[in-house]
């Protein structure tokens, strides 16, 4: 299934941990759909398209915690920390 008001995904790693980052319209998507979307990934195990992937961990995609950042949601695997060190190191910070 698509992500509701998501435009782009972005998959990559930072901080040896793996990151995905959903892009929205504005502020309001991200907050709305993204993050309901966001709530519901947390915790659950990689959907079946992922897990021919190659990640950072072993046990496939997991993301344990989210952030929103203006008009992006990040999916952060095991805590927020390298979502948010990623956020510092954008453009506008």
């Amino acid at each position: 299934g698509a992500l509701p008001g998501a435009r782009e995904v972005w998959y990559g790693f930072f901080d040896q941990r793996d990151i995905e980052v959903r892009v929205y319209a504005s502020h309001a998507d991200a907050l709305g759909p993204g993050a309901e979307s966001a709530k519901e990934a947390v915790g659950r195990p990689p959907p079946p398209s992922a897990r021919g992937m190659i990640t950072s961990g072993t046990g496939g995609l997991r993301y344990d915690a989210y952030v929103v950042l203006g008009n992006l949601v990040l999916l952060c695997e095991q805590d927020v920390g390298a979502c948010l060190r990623l956020a510092e190191k954008m453009p506008g910070k």
